[in-house]
């Protein structure tokens, strides 16, 4: 599998960095919104649903993803007071080489009623 992906920084209240982005990449894919420097905004952050409990995904997969979680309400309690959110996106099972391995076929399913590709 070929993967590609741009890192662009942008200040989104400058009109120009806006119209830059958009000449460079006409269709996104994922965008992350992540709050540097300015006084509000929002942070993304990609966790699992491995995060909220065990399951076949692996002790260290399940491990790193709690600490994901740590991660985000660590940023919540420091950043929030100052207008800075930040959230986590829990997706389900994705058809990866964990999934296909470790996984028993009861648990590859999601809400929507199949796994993600």
């Amino acid at each position: 599998m070929d993967l590609e992906a741009d890192l662009i920084v942008a200040d989104i209240t400058k009109q120009a960095d806006i119209d830059a982005v958009v000449l460079h990449t006409p269709t996104v894919d994922i965008l992350a919104n992540v709050a540097g420097i300015n006084l509000t905004g929002a942070v993304v952050t990609v966790a699992s649903e491995a995060s909220l409990g065990a399951g076949a995904s692996g002790v260290s997969f399940a491990a790193s993803k709690h600490g994901v979680i740590g991660i985000v309400r660590h940023v919540c309690f420091y950043s929030g007071p100052k207008g800075i959110r930040s959230n986590a996106v829990l997706p389900g099972p994705v058809a990866t080489n964990i999934a296909e391995t470790a996984m028993p076929q009861s648990q590859r399913t999601a809400a929507v009623g199949r796994i993600a590709s």
